[in-house]
Formats: structure tokens, sequence, C-alpha cells
């Protein structure tokens, strides 16, 4: 399509939820099914423990890593898996690196991502130039567990930056976050399931790993409906048939010959209309727009508190900014307000991964 660009938002893909799947469509920018993202279902289900007063730590202490998901030992790592660790050929961050990982900054705020999910197959698992903070966070905090209002290392905008957010792998020695490894394993044992509980064992017995998790008070916003209510005009009902789940895309475009993907409704969830300077929503819950703000820069998580469980169609209009998102988060309120929402600073707990110790481990 002329004058179109393509590209899929991951966002903040929690990796061992290998299973969902991220729908990208040509429209004049992307679009994803930010319904069935892992980074929102994970943040989401975040977002739910902290409405329902619900902490998995008590603020201010810590515990060891949670359990692996029912049916997994993260005790031993498989006996038919055979792995090899590799150092990247060039170091994160210096001239002429290309590879995949997550920087997150020492001092605890995230510094960007160039992060992917594993490559899976078979038999096989790769993951590919990533920094031990982003391998301990993808071992510990899946979408089964995640971290409590918290964003994950996965979640980035195009500019790159998360402006400022606590970072959720913290400690450990400084190569944690500077030297990238490629860790390939193979073993008829390989599955979608059982790859949390496997990096976990692989971590504690190649790099020597120790991590815990830690609770501590945040600032963060409380998004709630205005006084005067939702903007009725702005958030409309979806209609039946206005928008396509990513099944529902596959299966049109493998009619043959295939339709002009011009021709299909929209994308449920986001499509991004960059020269149009859109964001433009198809069923999507006010959760999870609240999931997706702290990568617009506002700097810090945000806990939906509207009480309102119904989908709507809305646009957001963006900055003409070609760094999209603008270091100002002003516009964001801006919107919001039209849309009849607030945002409220406050604070509540919120967990993160914390490094006890780590070795550098025997490479191939």
């Amino acid at each position: 399509m002329t004058g179109s660009q393509f590209s899929v938002r991951s966002g903040f893909v929690q990796l061992v939820a290998l299973a969902v799947v991220v729908w990208a469509t040509d429209v004049r920018g992307h679009n994803v099914d930010s319904a069935t993202t892992p980074v929102a279902n994970a943040r989401v289900a975040a977002a739910q423990a902290m409405a329902g007063g619900v902490a998995q730590v008590s603020s201010g202490q810590s515990s060891s890593a949670p359990p692996a998901p029912a049916g997994a030992s993260a005790g031993s790592q498989a006996a038919d898996v055979g792995v090899s660790i590799r150092p990247c050929v060039k170091a994160m961050g210096t001239p002429g690196y290309s590879g995949r990982g997550s920087v997150i900054g020492p001092g605890g705020t995230s510094a960007g991502w160039n992060g992917q999910l594993p490559q899976l197959s078979p038999g096989h698992v790769q993951w590919t130039c990533e920094p031990l903070t982003q391998l301990v966070f993808q071992a510990n905090a899946g979408p089964d567990r995640p971290l409590l209002n918290t964003v994950g290392p996965m979640l980035n905008t195009v500019g790159g930056l998360l402006g400022g957010l606590p970072a959720p792998v913290r400690g450990g020695p400084s190569w944690a976050y500077t030297d990238a490894f490629t860790i390939e394993a193979k073993g008829e044992s390989i599955a979608a399931a059982t790859l949390a509980p496997m990096l976990q064992s692989l971590l504690e017995s190649r790099f020597q790993l120790k991590v815990r998790r830690v609770t501590e008070q945040q600032d963060v916003y409380v998004m709630t409906v205005a006084t005067g209510g939702l903007n009725p005009k702005l958030l409309q009902a979806p209609t039946p048939g206005d928008c396509q789940t990513s099944d529902e895309r596959r299966a049109a475009m493998a009619a043959n010959p295939p339709p002009d993907p011009r021709t299909l409704p929209l994308g449920c969830g986001k499509n991004s209309f960059f020269a149009r300077h859109e964001l433009v929503y198809r069923g999507q819950m006010l959760q999870q727009l609240a999931v997706e703000l702290p990568s617009w820069n506002l700097g810090y998580y945000v806990i939906d508190q509207t009480g309102v469980e119904s989908k709507f169609n809305f646009t957001i209009k963006t900055p003409d900014d070609p760094n999209f998102p603008p270091a100002d988060p002003g516009w964001v309120i801006h919107e919001l307000t039209q849309m009849g929402l607030n945002l409220t600073r406050t604070k509540a707990p919120a967990e993160h991964l914390q490094i006890d110790h780590a070795e550098k481990p025997r490479l191939q």
C-alpha cells in the first residue's frame, strides 16, 4: 500500500504467553488486537489485583520468586534438554550492535528495549542477545504471575523510552544490564507451557541466580470517570461487524484471491494511523486503555478505577510530532479530559524483581 507503514506492536509482551496471537495489518500504520496481547493481559491482571485491594506481598516486604505453573517443576531442568550459552558479537549499546534485548537502568529506571519473543519450535527454543535482566523478567513475571502495578520491560514506544518509569528488575552486577547472551536449548520436553520454569532452572544453575520479589509504595495514577460522566460523542458503543478479530482477519485474507485489506473492517483493538495523527480503537475497554497510557510518557503506572466494564469505539488525536510520544504528556491529559476521564496521583503498592546474586555463566 502506497505511503503506508507496517509495524507490529507487541508491547509489552510477557514472553511465556506464546500461544497468544498478535495481529498486525497494514492500515497506514499498524493494528494489534490489544485485547489479547500478553502485555495487556498481564498488566490488566495486575490492575485487577490492585483494584480488588489485593497485594501479593505486603508493602515493604519481599518474597522469593513466584511458584512455577501447576504441573511444571522449576527445581530441575529436564534431563533431555541440552543448553548452550553464547555471547553476542557486539556489546549492548555499542556501535554496530544489532541484536535484541532489553536495557534496564541499574538505577531503577527503564532505558528502552529492543526485545523479542524467544524463537520457539518443537524441541527447540532460543533467546537471542538478551541481557540477564530481561531473562530474569521472562522467567519470573509471566502473564500468569505479573508484577503488581508495574510496567514490564517489554513495553515500549516509537520514541524508545518509558519516561523514567520504575524498572521491574533491579540489583545485581553491572554486567547484568550490559552483557547480552544468546541461549539455545534443545530437547523433546521443550514446550511453551513449561518455558518459564525451564528458564528459571537454567538461570539458577548457569548464572547462579538468586532473585526475589519486593513490594514498595510508588507514585501511580488512578483513572476515574469525571463528575460529568463519559462523553458519549467520543466513547461510542461498538456495533456488530465494525471490527475484526485476528482470527477473522486471517480467515478473510485466506480467500483466493485475497481481498484488498483496505476494504475490510478495522481490527478490534488499536489501529494506528500515523499519517493523520490518530489512534483509532475498536471494541476497547477503558481498562485496556489504562495499561497503555504509561507508554505515552505519563511517568507513572495507571490503575483503572472507572468501574466501567463496557467496550467502546473511540479515537485519540496524537500530536504532530515525529518523535511520538513527545516528552510532554499534556496532550494525553487533554484527550482523556475530552473523553470524560480524570487522572489523579496517589500512592499504591508495586512489585519489582530484585537480583541478590548472579555470576557470569560459562560460555560456548
